[in-house]
């Protein structure tokens, strides 16, 4: 099953699931210290009522059999600490089965809370975020390889995102065809961040310049990053500068931050000299698995050839005396080939035991 995963992508995968993990970890502490004046037993939006108007199969959770605010706050803190766990890399010392189960309570504690979020919890990020943490489950740890069908869907997504963003932008007011939405964006954006007020307060013609680099990446980069691109690298790069920017000038939760994580995921890290000699070291364990197993041997690739820095060799070369030995077996071609190497081997095998006996005769 070597073409069912991508070799490259092991340090990737690493550095996604990590970043992932602390986009949950912020996710589950907003959640925790929030809930109780917007969906609390007291708040705006109490739970109790939402769940006696809304069947279960409209919006599955586990508040629908029970809530309390104390029971809400113990569930955003068991999703803080497995969120926690998994940024420490608690996954990594587990089964592949049991890594999986690890990714999936994150994503069935934040559902829970969604599905009875209401209003507050219907925004784009809610969404997305979900979605990420369920393709998560299936991307596995290092016992295997990172799938490919995994990483094509992590791409698809972040082309969606992105593609959308510029879709939304031109089908919508006429001041972002006319470069003059940033006289006003930041300004009367819903949630503006710290540096917002000096963004906004920047001069007219920066305002009109700052729109094509923020903007026509939502709709070039996203091709050169879609699923059958092969050099994501560049336009994963302007995707990450430009969501940056847009951290620092706004604030939209962690969507910025999240669509950052998709584009991490699209880049083939090299791996450090540890990760190189122990992903080859998992090839060599499949290897012997299907040495044993009778089935067809791949060709040892590059990481098995050359060690890794500050590693001995994963494959040494044979002393001299067992080439000999060994060339001294091979058959000649001008001696009659195998048949003849055979016939002498059984008659020095004959002499040998002729003379053994005649010894123990004597």
């Amino acid at each position: 099953m070597e073409w069912f995963t991508a070799t490259d992508y092991w340090w990737s995968r690493l550095v996604f699931q990590r970043a992932l993990a602390v986009v949950y970890l912020v996710a589950f502490l907003g959640a925790a210290l929030q809930f109780r004046a917007l969906i609390g037993e007291r708040g705006m939006l109490p739970v109790p009522r939402f769940v006696a108007q809304v069947p279960f199969r409209r919006a599955p959770s586990v508040f629908q059999l029970h809530y309390s605010d104390r029971f809400f706050a113990a569930w955003a803190g068991a999703g803080c600490a497995v969120s926690a766990a998994l940024v420490a890399g608690l996954d990594s010392h587990l089964p592949l089965w049991g890594a999986m189960v690890l990714w999936l309570v994150p994503w069935v504690l934040y559902l829970s809370i969604v599905n009875v979020g209401q209003t507050w919890y219907g925004f784009g990020w809610e969404s997305l975020l979900l979605e990420v943490g369920f393709l998560a489950v299936f991307l596995g740890n290092d016992e295997a390889g990172p799938p490919v069908v995994v990483l094509f869907l992590l791409r698809w997504v972040l082309f969606r995102v992105e593609f959308g963003a510029g879709l939304i932008k031109m089908r919508g007011d006429a001041c972002w065809r006319k470069l003059t939405c940033l006289y006003y964006h930041h300004e009367t954006q819903p949630m503006p961040g710290p540096l917002s007020c000096f963004f906004h307060h920047l001069p007219k013609p920066l305002h009109r310049a700052e729109w094509p680099p923020t903007t026509s990446p939502n709709w070039s980069s996203p091709f050169c990053c879609s699923p059958r691109s092969r050099s994501p690298r560049p336009a994963a790069a302007l995707m990450i500068l430009t969501q940056l920017w847009l951290v620092l000038s706004g604030n939209f939760a962690w969507l910025n931050w999240l669509t950052i994580v998709l584009a991490l995921s699209a880049v083939a890290f090299p791996a450090p000299p540890g990760r190189a000699r122990r992903t080859a070291l998992v090839r060599d364990r499949g290897a012997g698995r299907r040495r044993r197993a009778g089935g067809p041997q791949l060709p040892a690739g590059p990481q098995h050839a050359l060690p890794a820095a500050g590693h001995e060799p994963l494959l040494r070369p044979a002393p001299p005396g067992q080439l000999r030995r060994v060339r001294q077996r091979q058959p000649h071609p001008a001696r009659g080939g195998d048949r003849g190497h055979r016939r002498r081997r059984t008659a020095r095998g004959r002499g040998l035991a002729g003379v053994r006996v005649q010894g123990q005769a004597g």
